[in-house]
């Protein structure tokens, strides 16, 4: 089939000789990949995640396309580097995980790959969740503003969305909340302690999670939506949660990267809400 480019029952009367009739094909449930938890991967889909940010990283590295994005977003050589951003162009990752001996199955599971073989995250910078500096889930964000398929610019691995950057920012009694994966980059990039939320409603274990900090700067879009949500965090959380305003006309913090003067309206942004930077919150230069 593969060498003369045949389907499958020309493929067999060419290897019998013989000719088969019309072939009735019963339905079948296809089964759909098993969503596990994020902290209950087990070794093999652990190994199969760290080969994908390997390939996506490497890709990333070498498509001048990609790059130009993310440097047109803000964001530098190092943060790429440290927070091992990739590039997925959806023709690389199944040979490459037969090449490393690992199970085409695991990708299946974890959502890498669909039933028909593509790659769920082709076309898109991927950004990864570490911990203990090892990939657990990945994001991935279309160069394209405006798809012309409508796909979401935004899309995540099949499971339940972690809080992004959780375990790096576990050891500063305070966080940066954000909402968007390009948010937590920008204010990583920055030098501060940051989680991105992926989206306006947090699960019940994700705000427990919150709750470990002394202090939540909440940094969400400047948006009805992100709005709300601060509301709600505010909410949930008590009194400390502190909400930070960004300046008039700004969305978020990743759009303030890509202003001159971005990095020091943030932290005049944080000023303005909290009165001055915590001792552990870096200030701008």
């Amino acid at each position: 089939m593969l060498a003369e480019h045949v389907g499958f029952l020309e493929g067999v009367e060419r290897l019998g000789g013989a000719t088969i009739g019309r072939v009735r094909v019963l339905p079948k449930q296809v089964a759909r990949p098993a969503r596990t938890p994020v902290s209950e991967r087990d070794p093999e889909e652990l190994a199969v995640l760290q080969a994908a940010v390997t390939l996506y990283h490497h890709s990333l590295l070498g498509d001048a396309r990609a790059l130009a994005y993310l440097s047109g977003r803000g964001l530098d050589r190092g943060t790429i580097e440290q927070c091992r951003l990739g590039y997925a162009t959806g023709q690389q990752l199944a040979a490459y995980l037969r090449w490393q001996r690992l199970p085409i199955g695991r990708a299946l599971r974890l959502g890498l790959l669909t039933r028909g073989g593509a790659e769920f995250l082709a076309g898109r910078v991927v950004v990864p969740d570490l911990r203990g500096g090892r990939p657990v889930w990945l994001i991935g964000r279309l160069l394209d503003e405006a798809p012309a398929d409508d796909a979401p610019v935004q899309l995540g691995l099949p499971g339940s969305k972690p809080l992004l950057g959780l375990d790096e920012a576990r050891h500063s009694p305070t966080v940066v909340v954000t909402e968007g994966s390009f948010d937590y980059l920008t204010l990583r990039m920055w030098g501060y302690p940051a989680v991105a939320t992926l989206g306006t409603h947090l699960r019940a274990d994700l705000v427990e999670a919150l709750r470990a900090y002394s202090r939540q700067l909440l940094v969400l879009d400047n948006d009805d939506a992100g709005l709300e949500a601060t509301l709600l965090l505010q909410e949930q959380l008590g009194d400390t949660a502190i909400p930070v305003a960004l300046p008039d006309g700004v969305k978020d913090p990743s759009e303030l990267a890509t202003l001159p003067d971005g990095r020091e309206r943030f932290a005049a942004a944080l000023l303005e809400a909290v009165g001055q930077l915590p001792a552990d919150t870096p200030a701008s230069s």
